[in-house]
C-alpha cells in the first residue's frame, strides 16, 4: 500500500521531531526482583538494546537510565542464573517508570544420557565459522575479537544440516576499529543451507583510547561506518535528506543486480512514511522490496568475495532472500546496492534512524554484508554526530 502525505505537513512534523530529538531527553527508572522470592537483585545488567545506554542495579535492585532520546526501545535485563528479560519501552517525556522487572531463575533440564566432550578441533572450526558469520567480512571485522568464545556451544542438525550457536552468557566483543566493547546477548543464530538468521541485543561501551590520535581515528572510522548504514538510511528518510545524503530509493517486485529489464519505481520518503501521534516517530510501510543505492562511496573490495562465496549457479542468497544475477560480478561489486523487505505490514522509526522493532526489516545485499563489526549504537547520531563532523 502506498501512502501520500502533503509536503507541508511533513515539514512541520520534521521540525517538531527534530526539536523533540534535540531538547527532550527521557529517563527510565525501575527495580529488578527475583520472581520466586520477590527479593531485589543487585548488580543486574540493564540496558537499552543497540545503544550505549546501560547501568547496573544497586543494593535495592533499583536502576535509573538518563538522557534517553525519545523513542521506543527494547529494555534488556540480564543476570547470570536468570532468564533474560526483554520488553518494549517507550520514552516520550522527562520521566518514565518505575519499571518493575521480575527475573525468572534459569531452569536446567538434566539429560538422562551421557554427554561426551566436544572435539576441540571441531569446536575451533565451528568458532571460526561463527565468528565470520556474526562479525561479517568487512575491513573492520579483522579488528574485532570475541574475548569469551568459551561461552558458545555449537550444534549441527544431522537431518537438515542446520548450524546453530547458543551462548550461556553475553558475548564480549572488542572492536578496535571503532573503539567499542560490545556486550552481545545472543538470542538466535542459525545457518541453514545458505540462509543465515541471527538476532541479539548489543550494549556498547567506549574503549579507552591510548592517545588523542587513536581517539581521532576511532571517530573517523565511526563516521565512515555510519555512512550508508541502515541507521543512516532510516535517519535520512525520517529527516527528508535522502538525496543530500546520497541515497537513491526505488520500489521493485524482485531483487536484481541488472541495471535494466527489471521494473523499478523511484520513491521518496513521503511515499512510504506517515506521521504518528508521537512527534518523534513515523510509520514506515512499502510493498515488496525497497531497493537502496548509496552513491557517495563504492563497495568494499571484499564485497566481491562475499558475492562469490555465496554464489550458487545463477542465484545468490542473502539472509533469507535471493538475488538473480543478470550482470557480471565486477559490476555488482562496485556499488553499494541493498534491498529491504518488511516482515510486518509497517514499522515505526525515529528521526535518528532507530526502529521500534529491529526484527521488522530484513536486509539483503550490501546491508547484509555489513554486520556486527560495522554496528554503531543507536544513540550515536544524537550524541556524537556533530563531533565527528568537526
Amino acid at each position: 500500500m502506498r501512502f501520500m502525505v502533503a509536503l507541508g505537513l511533513m515539514m512541520i512534523l520534521l521540525a517538531t521531531a527534530l526539536l523533540a530529538q534535540s531538547l527532550v531527553k527521557g529517563m527510565l527508572a525501575g527495580r529488578v526482583l527475583d520472581d520466586s522470592t520477590g527479593f531485589p537483585i543487585s548488580n543486574v545488567n540493564v540496558f537499552l538494546s543497540g545503544t550505549s545506554l546501560g547501568t547496573t542495579t544497586d543494593g535495592k535492585g533499583e536502576f535509573i537510565l538518563r538522557a534517553i532520546p525519545p523513542g521506543t526501545y527494547e529494555l534488556v535485563t540480564s543476570f547470570v542464573g536468570y532468564q533474560v528479560d526483554v520488553r518494549p519501552v517507550r520514552v516520550n517525556r522527562a520521566a518514565e517508570g518505575p519499571e518493575v522487572i521480575r527475573l525468572k531463575p534459569m531452569v536446567y533440564d538434566l539429560p538422562m544420557v551421557e554427554i561426551s566432550a566436544p572435539d576441540p578441533e571441531e569446536w575451533r572450526e565451528n568458532l571460526k565459522t561463527f565468528t565470520e558469520l556474526l562479525l561479517g567480512y568487512s575491513a573492520n571485522a579483522s579488528s574485532c575479537t570475541i574475548l569469551n568464545p568459551h561461552v558458545v556451544d555449537f550444534a549441527v542438525d544431522p537431518k537438515t544440516g542446520a548450524f546453530t550457536a547458543k551462548a550461556g552468557q553475553p558475548l564480549i566483543i572488542e572492536n578496535k576499529a571503532l573503539g567499542y566493547r560490545i556486550e552481545y546477548v545472543l538470542r538466535q543464530f542459525e545457518l541453514k543451507e545458505t540462509i543465515l538468521n541471527y538476532n541479539g541485543h548489543p550494549k556498547f561501551v567506549d574503549l579507552e583510547a591510548s592517545d588523542e590520535e587513536q581517539l581521532a581515528r576511532w571517530k573517523l572510522n565511526r563516521w565512515k561506518a555510519y555512512r550508508g548504514s541502515l541507521q543512516h538510511l532510516l535517519a535520512s528518510m525520517a529527516q527528508r535528506t535522502i538525496r543530500r545524503e546520497g541515497f537513491l530509493l526505488q520500489l521493485t517486485k524482485e531483487m536484481s543486480l541488472a541495471r535494466s529489464g527489471v521494473p523499478r519505481k523511484p520513491v521518496g520518503p513521503d511515499d512510504i512514511l506517515v506521521p504518528t501521534p508521537m512527534p518523534f516517530e513515523q510509520r514506515l510501510s512499502f510493498p515488496d522490496y525497497l531497493e537502496v543505492r548509496f552513491l557517495r562511496e563504492p563497495a568494499e573490495r571484499a564485497f566481491a568475495r562475499f558475492l562469490g562465496v555465496e554464489r550458487v549457479s545463477t542465484t545468490t542468497r542473502f539472509s533469507g532472500g535471493e538475488v538473480n544475477y543478470q550482470t557480471n560480478l565486477s559490476d555488482a561489486a562496485e556499488m553499494q546496492i541493498s534491498w529491504l523487505r518488511l516482515n510486518v505490514f509497517s514499522t515505526t522509526i525515529t528521526s535518528n534512524g532507530a526502529m521500534a522493532d529491529p526484527r521488522a526489516i530484513t536486509t539483503y545485499g550490501y546491508l547484509s554484508y555489513e554486520r556486527l563489526a560495522e554496528m554503531l549504537p543507536l544513540d550515536f547520531t544524537s550524541t556524537t554526530k556533530e563531533a565527528h563532523l568537526q
